[in-house]
């Protein structure tokens, strides 16, 4: 059970504090209480039908409750009083089978289901809410040599009463963000993961995916999901002493909306606002000191730099201005540092 309370309300510091009333009459912005309730019995059992194989099957049975009061709400400004209730089976099947003694492959069948967000609360009159729910189907490969690891996967992943943020316009407020069901949509991909041992505690890490997420029948992609992701660099560990790691992390192209409205309300796909690819790089180091004396048994200074090369690129879509429906975009956060002290005390 979560029960949650958030408002924002504009206040002038310059005259001891008044409230500021902005244009719906009122200083806040919105004012919103919640009631989420979750209860998910689930069965499990495991089969070893043949040498070598494990076999997982479960079968869940999620019930979720929303409870939405709110004041002022956070789109239409209007208040709202309203429950919904979801319920769902997720049954799901995995199989492992081991192949040689350093090598395994597996394959996975699950059914998913996530309640709907807060955000398809923010309208004048909800009505029936249907939650997401996906059929995963996923299979793969796992071997390790002797100075290397490398991992195979590929994953299909229907959707179905798709989620989707879209932009509309409020008469007296402008433009916003709200949430539509999209119908269905299909996230497939290929992943590639490996890891090579160089020697005297160095080894390389690379991973490399391809992705493709669309709504059915359509050749509209999904929002916020780049084609390619990757991520490579060097690791280094001296279990008495020093360790560092240096990590390139690469993010394709993306489109920052798929669906809007039209003049009468209606939902449309279309790719707007596209986000280009972006690479940062991560570096954290530290040193673990052991028997330090004292009252003090090990003590481990660390140090990470976030975006090390200090890349500001656009990372995301923000939404439009309230007036004029200018576009907004978020940019990478800027270089950060971060120290740290660790001691294990005897």
């Amino acid at each position: 059970m979560q029960k949650d309370r958030r408002y924002t309300y504009a206040l002038d510091l310059s005259k001891n504090s008044i409230p500021v009333p902005s244009k719906t009459g009122s200083a806040y912005s919105y004012d919103i209480s919640d009631l989420n309730t979750t209860i998910q019995p689930y069965l499990e059992l495991d089969i070893h039908p043949w040498k070598g194989a494990v076999i997982k099957s479960c079968v869940k049975y999620s019930m979720f409750t929303m409870d939405y009061d709110v004041a002022i709400n956070k789109s239409t400004k209007m208040p709202l009083n309203d429950t919904q209730y979801f319920g769902s089976w997720q049954p799901s099947i995995a199989i492992n089978q081991r192949i040689m003694k350093n090598w395994s492959a597996y394959a996975q069948i699950a059914r998913g289901f996530l309640a709907p967000p807060m955000s398809v609360f923010q309208v004048k009159s909800v009505g029936n809410v249907k939650p997401e729910t996906t059929l995963n189907y996923q299979v793969g490969s796992v071997y390790h040599g002797k100075n290397w690891m490398l991992s195979l996967d590929g994953y299909y992943i229907d959707f179905s009463n798709y989620i989707a943020s879209a932009q509309i316009k409020v008469d007296g407020i402008g433009t916003t963000s709200t949430y539509v069901n999209s119908g269905g949509a299909i996230y497939k991909g290929i992943e590639l993961e490996g890891q090579y041992v160089i020697g005297y505690g160095f080894s390389l890490y690379g991973n490399y995916s391809v992705n493709d997420a669309r709504y059915k029948h359509s050749t509209v992609r999904v929002a916020t999901t780049p084609d390619l992701l990757a991520s490579f660099g060097l690791l280094y560990e001296n279990p008495k002493g020093p360790y560092f790691s240096l990590m390139g992390k690469y993010v394709g192209h993306h489109w920052g909306l798929d669906s809007t409205t039209n003049a009468a309300g209606n939902a449309l796909f279309e790719n707007q606002y596209k986000i280009h690819s972006n690479v940062t790089a991560d570096l954290a180091l530290g040193w673990r000191i052991h028997n330090i004396g004292g009252f003090m048994r090990d003590v481990t200074p660390s140090l990470k730099i976030s975006n090390l090369f200090n890349n500001r690129s656009i990372s995301d879509f923000a939404g439009n201005q309230s007036y004029g429906d200018a576009p907004l975009y978020w940019r990478l956060a800027g270089r950060s540092v971060f120290f740290n002290m660790t001691a294990t005390f005897p």
